[in-house]
């Protein structure tokens, strides 16, 4: 703008050196010209404190966002961090998981085959507690026959004993 000011100055200043008179109508023009020149400034200094106040608020926002995005890296960086910690728990989690499974599994394996042992010593026991029981029977039959053989062995023995008493009695009395 300062050049075409500049150079309107100039071609004034030199067509002035040129003719030291100036017609009326080239002076009219030429003070058309400087006046379209002047309004013509003016409007580009006002177009050059727009674009500056412009320029001003885009480096601001410039700025604001530059903040944020220093933000948004920060919270990415931490929350990738946070996602990997997560990962790795949960892959720790899955892998403690899957031995509680096996050993659930090996448990309930052994338990059945304890199970199944278990109860085959237990028919094992039930059948010798009936025979023992039948055992016990037969003794207790044998030993109520043996009781009545005793009583009844008793008994002939007492009647002996009376009959000896008796013939010891005559025995004496005779």
């Amino acid at each position: 703008m300062n050049k075409i000011l500049y150079c309107t100055t100039v071609i004034l200043l030199a067509s002035f050196f040129n003719s030291s008179c100036v017609t009326k109508k080239k002076y009219d023009e030429l003070n058309l010209k400087k006046v379209a020149l002047e309004t013509e400034k003016n409007d580009c200094e006002e177009k050059l404190k727009a674009a500056e106040a412009e320029r001003d608020r885009l480096n601001a926002l410039s700025t604001k966002l530059d903040k944020e995005l220093t933000q948004v890296i920060a919270d990415t960086i931490k929350t990738g961090a946070l996602l990997r910690e997560t990962l790795k728990n949960h892959k720790a989690l899955n892998e403690s998981y899957e031995k509680l499974l096996k050993s659930h599994d090996r448990l309930k394996s052994t338990s059945t085959a304890e199970a199944s042992k278990l109860s085959a010593d237990l028919a094992k026991r039930e059948k010798e507690l009936l025979e023992s029981e039948r055992k016990i029977g037969e003794l207790t039959a044998n030993l109520t026959a043996r009781e009545a053989r005793v009583k009844e062995l008793e008994k002939v023995l007492a009647e002996k004993e009376q009959a000896v008493n008796d013939l010891k009695a005559k025995v004496t009395k005779a």
